[in-house]
């Protein structure tokens, strides 16, 4: 490749930041590494894991770490952020109601904590939310963020009843 060409894909490339990650894959394996994400969103925010996670046009995703591995997100049952990275994610954002939740996997331990959503007041119930969410959706627990897929999730116990985000 030549410098000129070199130098015009550099121009093209987006910025990317590194996402520290520890996924539980469907065949029990456990892969630590970092996700990549944009710099910048389209919103003009940091770009964020979830939004990757959920993009359709992409199946495959590299996982960075003493290799790059590319992992297809079907075989990705959750995804914990290392502690501290859920504000960088945007997942505590203002929305508007939370419930405490129990969630029982088809691959791996149970799981605990909140999911924070935002729907009509006709739709308001947690049972419309996961029946419309997208692929993967945070759970926030009390020490760290699980990005859950919802392909992987047998059942969900509500720990409490539902209340607004403050």
């Amino acid at each position: 490749m030549t410098n000129e060409i070199a130098s015009h894909m550099d121009t093209l490339r987006i910025p990317q930041r590194m996402v520290p990650v520890r996924v539980l894959l469907a065949d029990s394996q456990v892969v630590e590494g970092g996700f990549y994400v944009p710099a910048v969103g389209p919103d003009g925010r940091p770009g964020r894991l979830l939004d990757r996670l959920n993009d359709d046009a992409e199946e495959f995703v590299p996982l960075a770490g003493r290799y790059e591995t590319l992992l297809s997100k079907s075989s990705i049952v959750h995804v914990q952020l290392a502690s501290g990275h859920e504000r960088v994610e945007g997942i505590e954002d203002t929305l508007a109601r939370e419930q405490q939740v129990r969630l029982v996997l088809r691959r791996g331990s149970p799981v605990q904590g909140w999911i924070r959503y935002l729907m009509p007041e006709e739709k308001a119930r947690l049972l419309d939310y996961l029946n419309v969410a997208p692929r993967f959706i945070p759970l926030i627990g009390t020490r760290r963020v699980t990005v859950v897929n919802r392909c992987f999730i047998v059942s969900v116990q509500e720990l409490t009843g539902v209340s607004a985000v403050k």
